[in-house]
């Protein structure tokens, strides 16, 4: 049951909602064994949900379609069988604290990157050999013998990755791992991951805000905006030009996306302006509530001097 060689995955027009509200819209994609796809779109868009439908961490809605990861549907999959599916993968799920779910605080860096080759039973030269690669690819000799609260943001990063790639997976999700790192330390999470991913032959699924992470690591990209994706292709192709925020606006037009989308974007779009306004109508009620003590005050103090100076 668990994955011997890079799969192929297949998204066939799925859709997540919450609560009523669309996240995700009919979306269908295909990545082939040993590529690396780049799913990419502002935030809140849905890419960590469609991770987690992969990882069958959330399912899709009802008759929306499925997802089929090496031959098998993963929504048919019994709950054991699923766990044992993902003993192939090497995963890093997204949030503020990556790395938490992923790394022991007990434990130094040597011992976590160790852990999933032992718990799985491998031997004692395997788990030395395999654990001391990932240990030199991801820069994290140095820290060896250091416990994760010692450790800086970008290097609990790296570690958590480290612990991904450790026993040779043949699918890799990573949901964000630049996420809130400074431009140095994204590169040398670039490099890390390129470094690791050349040893093996495994289909990565990469979610990313960071355009030139995108471009060193992606094969292919989807763009999502609104939950749709309105743009897939070649990374190189559809990145050709695209140096920042403004230029990435203008290619793949994310705000006449957010205008065109269907009834739950405009919604949820509005919910945003009428946030930014009730903000801006609240500030504005405090600053007429001051100036009008400010004048009280003033007119109290006016009042006072004119008394004294008709007592006088």
């Amino acid at each position: 049951m668990r994955l011997t060689t890079a799969p192929a995955i297949q998204v066939d027009g799925i859709s997540k909602s919450f609560e009523g509200d669309r996240v995700l819209e009919d979306i269908s994609l295909d990545v082939a064994p040993g590529r690396t796809l780049v799913v990419m779109g502002p935030s809140g868009v849905g890419k960590t949900t469609l991770t987690r439908i992969l990882l069958g961490l959330e399912t899709a809605d009802d008759g929306s379609g499925d997802v089929t990861i090496g031959g098998h549907v993963v929504g048919d999959l019994d709950p054991a069988r699923l766990r044992e599916f993902r003993q192939g993968f090497g995963v890093l799920l997204g949030g503020t604290s990556v790395y938490e779910g992923s790394v022991f605080a007990s434990m130094s860096a040597w011992a976590n990157v160790r852990y999933p080759l032992e718990a799985r039973g491998y031997d004692a030269a395997t788990v030395e050999a395999r654990g001391w690669n990932r240990m030199v690819e991801f820069d994290l000799v140095d820290v060896a013998h250091h416990l994760p609260d010692a450790l800086s943001s970008g290097t609990r990063r790296r570690l958590a990755l480290a612990k991904s790639f450790v026993d040779d997976p043949h699918l890799l999700v990573l949901d964000d791992p630049g996420a809130a790192m400074d431009r140095t330390n994204r590169t040398t999470l670039v490099e890390s991951i390129r470094r690791a991913r050349a040893h093996t032959d495994a289909t990565m699924v990469l979610t990313c805000h960071d355009i030139e992470m995108a471009r060193a690591l992606g094969d292919d990209l989807v763009v999502i905006l609104a939950g749709r994706i309105v743009e897939t292709g070649p990374v190189a192709e559809l990145l050709d030009g695209v140096v920042d925020a403004e230029t990435w606006d203008r290619r793949f037009g994310f705000s006449t996306s957010f205008a065109e989308t269907d009834d739950r974007s405009r919604s949820t779009y509005a919910r945003v302006e009428d946030a930014r306004r009730e903000v801006t109508s609240w500030h504005w009620a405090v600053y007429l509530v001051l100036l009008l003590m400010g004048l009280a005050t003033l007119i109290a103090i006016l009042s006072g001097v004119i008394d004294n100076v008709v007592t006088f």
